[in-house]
């Protein structure tokens, strides 16, 4: 006899695994970038193109003030057909200052 199964079954993680939406329970999604990291909601709010090689990325809550230690900052820099990506301190956290961004060490 073949058993028809409909996904997890153990409770706990199944409890975990879904969500309720407009009264109906949805299974729920985590996004992941193309680097295969947590994907989020938030839109970069800045973006400074020091130079030509060298861009930097901001992400924070919509009104943070770019003195205020909750940004993420990505740095994109090109050499020849090469991009390299880096955070400060090798850390996507929201933990640094807009207002600090060319002075930070990135990883």
């Amino acid at each position: 006899m073949n058993k028809k199964r409909s996904g997890n079954q153990v409770p706990e993680i199944n409890f975990l695994e879904t969500v309720e939406v407009n009264g109906r329970q949805a299974k729920r999604v985590v996004p992941i970038d193309l680097f295969g990291n947590l994907a989020d909601d938030l839109t970069p709010l800045r973006v400074d193109e020091a130079d030509g090689a060298t861009t930097y990325i901001g992400f924070a809550e919509l009104g943070t003030a770019e003195s205020t230690l909750a940004w993420r900052i990505l740095k994109v820099e090109t050499t020849g057909t090469e991009t390299t990506l880096t955070y400060p301190n090798g850390s996507m956290a929201f933990t640094s200052r807009w207002s600090d961004r060319g002075s930070l060490v990135y990883s």
